[in-house]
């Protein structure tokens, strides 16, 4: 399958903080973004400094397989 994946740095001057939740580890965002698409054997990753948009579809929506992984940065 195929995923659109939208990125902004996190210092983008024009954020607007719509929402975050109750465990303070996800916070929703309403920014302008720079569309990525992933496709078979691509991947993405992103820093704490990095916004992101995922889950989005192409044309349509498709099946995909998707593993995320969250690593700890100190």
């Amino acid at each position: 399958g195929e995923e659109l994946i939208g990125w902004a740095p996190i210092s983008t001057e024009a954020k607007t903080l719509v929402r975050e939740n109750e465990a303070g580890d996800c916070w929703i965002y309403e920014v302008e973004t720079e569309d990525l698409i992933l496709k078979d054997r691509r991947f993405a990753v992103f820093y704490p400094a990095d916004l992101h948009r995922p889950c989005r579809a192409v044309d349509k929506p498709v099946m995909c397989k998707k593993v995320v992984v969250k690593v700890k940065i100190d």
